[in-house]
């Protein structure tokens, strides 16, 4: 790598390309970081997110698992990866992806919350219900109170939909999460 072409100096061009909707440059600035750092989880997850993005699962896949071969319990890997697991229908890898990701980062709320949109796509209500109860109670200002509004409002249960709504603008932390 040359001077002032550094990792970071890439992946800044990667990004600044992606702002500028230049997603062939994006792509080329991910791969030009991967080139640089083979190690770099973070780049090998940006380019299978966006393999996720445009239904290249075999190859979004193969970038996810590259990035847990250096770490295991990134989660940032594993979250994107049960959700490309789900879009493939790969319901119980989608699960098995999620639980392991939770059991990485025990007591963060986001990897319980995401078993719960599972659960919510897959039409399992009563399980997405408990799953974003759990998130709440490992993190009260996590944005989950708003899908748990939208469940009892799909029941017909409004009084208890408001009461979600009314949890989630008391703890909300910002006036753009109110």
């Amino acid at each position: 790598v040359s001077p002032g072409k550094g990792k970071d100096a890439l992946y800044i061009a990667a990004l600044s390309a992606l702002m500028e909707k230049d997603i062939k440059g994006y792509v080329q600035g991910l791969n030009a970081v991967i080139k640089a750092d083979p190690a770099d989880k973070r780049a090998h997850t940006d380019l299978a997110w966006f393999y996720k993005n445009e239904k290249k699962y075999p190859e979004a896949v193969a970038e996810f698992e590259k990035a847990l071969a250096i770490d295991p319990d990134f989660g940032y890997a594993l979250n994107f990866l049960a959700y490309t697991y789900a879009e493939m229908g790969e319901t119980e890898k989608a699960i098995k992806t999620f639980d392991r990701y939770a059991s990485a980062n025990p007591g963060e709320a986001n990897p319980v919350d995401s078993l719960g949109d599972l659960y919510f796509l897959t039409g399992e209500f009563a399980k997405a219900r408990a799953e974003y109860q759990q998130a709440l109670a490992l993190r009260p200002d996590f944005p989950s109170a708003w899908k748990l509004a939208y469940l009892y409002a799909m029941d017909g249960d409004y009084e208890a939909a408001l009461r979600w709504v009314d949890d989630m603008i008391s703890r909300a932390k910002t006036d753009g999460m109110r």
